[in-house]
């Protein structure tokens, strides 16, 4: 990228170089005035478009190396298992009302690692008594998520007491609350877990908005805000209303996380919702106009150790799989009770879920 950003100033330099002989070349001063005004105007025109096009893709060049060096560590991609990438998705509820951090949001994408089609595999977060596997850090340590052993209390009880039990974590860019997670979603689900994402709530809102907003099909009608009156009984003073909706930022992260006359595994069918219209709204072009947004925005959303080795490959699958039906499983009632799940059943669930086609959308 580097490179190429010296070939766009070389090329503009020379450019400027050639309007200049152009203009040396017509003899100005023997032109009579009224075509000598319309050969500047247009020789500075040519040379404004093109300065201002060289400009643009150096400096989207610019920000996409900052994003690629700030956000991805270095290294290669690893190998697919049973031909597939699956990432882990955390997103966090970190903020000035929360003390620490709380993955209250877990998700697994599944990449087929030729085609690019994707299976989400969405985890309640109340998903509990997790089989571990025998060699990871945590089997040496009593009670290590809390009194309820709830999946998204690892990482808080993990970073609290045994930040310790992950020595490398820090290193390959994670750290000890998101590699006991990490253990916990494959015990749960049977699957190993490449890489992962956490994604902060408040850079999701930047994220949408720096795409221009995305397009949601609200299913019900859905409770949007409300107040308590006198007696502390809620009041609604605002709903999500049926239908195709184009939401900004905040509005997305709303419908993302309102509670309200709702439980978590509505809200879970949410959250798979946005995320399938970022996907949408990604699109190639939007990408390429407006990355100068959206890489400050990515920056402030996500954490990831995926290494700068893996990114075009990632990036190409997830850019086919925007045109392929996208497969969804969530692990909530009543397919399996959360607090008491068989999790022979569950990891067969998973593979059939990754094995068959998804219905298109």
């Amino acid at each position: 990228m580097l490179a190429v950003q010296v070939v766009f100033a070389a090329i503009l330099l020379v450019w400027a170089l050639l309007a200049l002989n152009t203009l040396i070349l017509v003899k100005l001063v023997r032109v009579p005035a009224r075509p000598r005004f319309t050969v500047v105007v247009a020789s500075v025109a040519v040379l404004a478009l093109m300065a201002g096009a060289f400009a643009w893709a150096g400096s989207s060049l610019s920000a996409q190396r900052k994003l690629l060096a700030d956000e991805f560590r270095p290294g290669l991609i690893t190998a697919p298992t049973d031909g597939r990438y699956n990432i882990m998705l955390l997103g966090g509820d970190a903020g000035a009302d929360r003390e620490g951090l709380r993955p209250d949001s877990i998700s697994v994408v599944s990449i087929d690692a030729e085609t690019g089609a994707t299976t989400t595999i969405g985890i309640p977060r109340d998903l509990s008594s997790i089989p571990l596997a025998p060699d990871s850090p945590l089997v040496t340590v009593d009670n290590p998520c809390g009194s309820a052993c709830q999946i998204n209390a690892y990482y808080s009880r993990v970073m609290t007491w045994d930040q310790d039990l992950y020595p490398d974590a820090e290193a390959n860019g994670s750290d000890s609350g998101i590699e006991a997670t990490k253990d916990a979603v494959e015990g749960a689900t049977g699957l190993t877990i490449h890489y992962f994402a956490l994604v902060d709530m408040g850079g999701f809102e930047q994220l949408i908005n720096a795409l221009g907003g995305v397009t949601i099909e609200v299913p019900n009608r859905t409770p949007v805000a409300f107040h308590q009156d006198s007696r502390g009984n809620p009041i609604v003073v605002d709903y999500f209303e049926p239908g195709a909706q184009t939401m900004d930022g905040a509005r997305a992260l709303t419908y993302a996380r309102v509670r309200y006359g709702t439980s978590d595994y509505d809200r879970m069918a949410r959250q798979r919702q946005v995320q399938d219209a970022l996907i949408a709204a990604a699109d190639p072009w939007t990408l390429l106009t407006s990355f100068g947004t959206i890489a400050p925005a990515v920056g402030n959303l996500v954490r990831t150790d995926v290494p700068q080795g893996a990114v075009g490959t990632l990036a190409a699958l997830l850019l086919e799989a925007r045109d392929q039906p996208r497969g969804t499983l969530e692990l909530v009632p009543p397919l399996i009770d959360p607090t008491d799940a068989d999790f022979d059943q569950v990891h067969q669930l998973v593979r059939d879920a990754l094995t068959a086609t998804p219905a298109a959308p």
